[in-house]
């Protein structure tokens, strides 16, 4: 891969942060729903789910905003670690996100896996591996109080070794997309 396709991977990557990330702390679901390509499916520690609706959509994006709101989230962090492209249609990226409550965490960093593919013309969100294995309300908060469990679990680490991803306290090339 060419260091412009690199560059535009990530931009691609990091334009989607951004915006879910201020749709989520505006709660402008529309901003939020425009990222994603219906249906897609999300992964977590306790098993997965395929969103099927902009409905089913939204009352994720309900329940997150609420555990948000019940650990007094003041900022969400997140930082891109890489984002490459694998053809012409697919981008694999990887961010940490951090729940911050004045300047301190108040949920340990997740990672998340997101696979990025061309939906009605524009890169969209297809697929999330979250690995978040310290809340088990985060992760009710992504199913809701049934979630479907089954023998494929998300494996981030094994996805974050594949991308060659090197964690942050370790040097890594781990690029801010938060604005100030």
């Amino acid at each position: 891969m060419t260091k412009t396709m690199e560059n535009e991977a990530r931009k691609i990557a990091g334009d989607l942060l951004i915006r879910t990330r201020n749709a989520l702390t505006s709660g402008d679901y529309d901003a939020f729903g425009e990222c994603f390509c219906i249906p897609f499916t999300l992964f977590t520690d306790i098993g997965e789910t395929r969103v099927l609706s902009h409905r089913q959509n939204r009352e994720i994006f309900e329940r997150v905003r609420w555990h948000y709101r019940a650990l007094s989230v003041t900022e969400l962090r997140r930082d891109l670690l890489t984002a490459q492209f694998f053809g012409d249609d697919v981008i694999l990226s990887v961010h940490e996100a951090r729940l911050l409550r004045d300047g301190k965490l108040v949920q340990e960093p997740f990672k998340v896996l997101s696979t990025l593919n061309k939906c009605d013309g524009a890169w969209k969100i297809s697929d999330n591996r979250y690995a978040v294995s310290g809340s088990r309300r985060f992760n009710r908060a992504l199913y809701g109080p049934k979630p479907v469990i089954t023998a494929r679990q998300a494996d981030p680490q094994e996805a974050a070794e594949l991308l060659h991803i090197v964690p942050p306290d370790r040097g890594s090339v781990s690029d801010t997309v938060r604005e100030n």
